[in-house]
């Protein structure tokens, strides 16, 4: 067995047996992305003296420690969008094509406290913005094959794990950005609650959609492992909620048969290949099959995807616009051009109304948890399709609120606030990946994370 086909969890057992080195690991990983040709199209930025000497510190401590940090020797890949200190740090954007960031992210920072690395900044859309792809300019290399969207957005660190090149990744969720590439990758991604873990800058990003730290892993048991370490308070991010301590590795342990579990085919009108609704049978019977109850029930909300659009560009437009004023303009992508037009365009009144509809919706959906603990449903609803797919092309009849339609599940976290885990569970007959996805009130992150683990493992 390849040190590549190890979880964090497996790494970290073998480093504690010290039946592998911390070097090992390095270059086993180092090899991999050296010798894929398509690693340059996943990676931004990868410092491999930088790594090295890493290695060899952490190689120190674990022959003169007996007592090893949870995540020692283990790397990371982290989105463009996060800042890591000391390092080429340009959002996706070429306004910031030069731009080094002054220090870490919280985030960053209590990954290398733990005993981890950053092996590499991954490619990423525009500010995470979703982007339109064609053969020739892709976000990042898609996994699922040569002629397939990546998913956009923060592709590059899906496509890392996906592909071995990191046994875990970061990234920040604005809503669509991580859940279509991690869906279209096969991976496993977990978008906690908001405030949850810290997000610095604090204020980098805007205040009208702030986007969450989300977690990118082979599966729950190592974004469990991730969150013990990166689910503190911090006093440098105003929205840092201190959440009552949880253990998630032990949670995981826990049977999931005392919970109330609930399915839908899909919310609102958003459509579901057929791939996904047999998929989502096989879930329910297995669930049934390990004892759960499982009902089908689908909460009173509509698409929330035009008042969060509404929301999310307004807050590209104050925050960003200044970056793309004059002659930088030019240097934005046609896809976030339109949505700091937008932004530009939308007034006070319409603003305002899409607050009213969010906050309106969140209601509805926190009360339909009172009876609820989770809600399961098929993840974005359509298999990888091509790369030059776009809004008109897409789906029957040039209809580009369908194809807007197939992402809208990936916004529920973003609008909503409330916590969201994405997980394989299949393939189609072509062998592309199938995903479904889990939802909860907020604060239950705990609850979300033991349902994925029961499904993956299966009891």
């Amino acid at each position: 067995m390849s040190l590549l086909d190890y979880t964090i969890n497996g790494l970290s057992q073998k480093i504690r047996e010290d039946s592998i080195t911390s070097d090992e690991i390095l270059e086993t990983y180092l090899e991999c992305i050296n010798n894929s040709v398509v690693s340059e199209r996943v990676f931004s930025t990868l410092s491999e003296t930088a790594l090295r000497i890493f290695a060899s510190k952490a190689q120190r401590q674990q022959e003169q420690s007996g007592e090893l940090k949870p995540l020692h020797a283990i790397p990371i890949a982290v989105d463009d969008l996060i800042h890591v200190a000391n390092t080429k740090t340009t959002f996706g954007s070429h306004v910031y094509e030069n731009h080094v960031s002054e220090s870490d992210s919280a985030a960053v920072k209590m990954i290398k406290k733990a005993g981890g690395y950053v092996i590499g900044k991954t490619r990423t859309s525009e500010f995470g913005v979703m982007a339109d792809e064609t053969l020739d300019n892709r976000i990042s290399i898609s996994t699922a094959g040569d002629k397939l969207s990546s998913g956009g957005g923060s592709a590059g660190v899906c496509a890392a794990v996906a592909m071995e090149f990191a046994p875990a990744g970061i990234t920040l969720d604005f809503g669509c950005n991580v859940f279509f590439p991690a869906a279209f990758s096969g991976v496993h991604a977990f978008r906690p609650t908001p405030g949850r873990i810290p997000v610095t800058p604090a204020k980098f990003f805007g205040t009208l959609n702030r986007p969450v730290v989300s977690l990118i892993t082979q599966n729950a048991l190592d974004a469990a492992i991730l969150i013990n370490v990166l689910g503190k308070p911090n006093q440098h991010d105003p929205w840092s909620v201190t959440f009552p301590p949880c253990d998630f590795e032990k949670r995981m342990l826990q049977s999931i048969k005392p919970l109330r579990i609930a399915y839908v085919e899909a919310l609102w009108n958003a459509p579901v290949s057929d791939e996904h609704r047999i998929a989502l049978d096989m879930l329910v019977a297995k669930l049934r099959k390990m004892g759960c109850r499982v009902v089908r029930s689908r909460p009173s909300i509509r698409n929330p995807l035009d008042a969060w659009l509404t929301l999310f560009s307004a807050n590209l437009y104050v925050y960003r616009y200044s970056d793309y004023a004059d002659s930088n303009r030019e240097l934005a992508t046609p896809y976030f051009s339109r949505m700091l037009d937008r932004g530009q365009q939308t007034g006070v009144e319409e603003l305002l109304k899409a607050q009213e509809f969010i906050a309106g919706s969140r209601k509805v959906l926190l009360n339909y948890f009172n009876d609820v603990d989770v809600l399961l449903l098929p993840a974005t609803g359509c298999l990888p399709y091509p790369a030059d797919a776009t809004e008109v092309n897409l789906s029957d009849g040039n209809d580009a609120e369908i194809w807007k339609n197939f992402g809208s599940p990936g916004v529920v976290g973003a609008a909503f606030g409330v916590p969201v885990v994405q997980f394989p569970f299949s393939h189609s007959r072509e062998g592309l990946p199938v995903c479904m996805m889990g939802i909860a009130k907020p604060g239950c992150d705990d609850i979300l994370l033991s349902v994925s683990s029961a499904i993956q493992g299966g009891s």
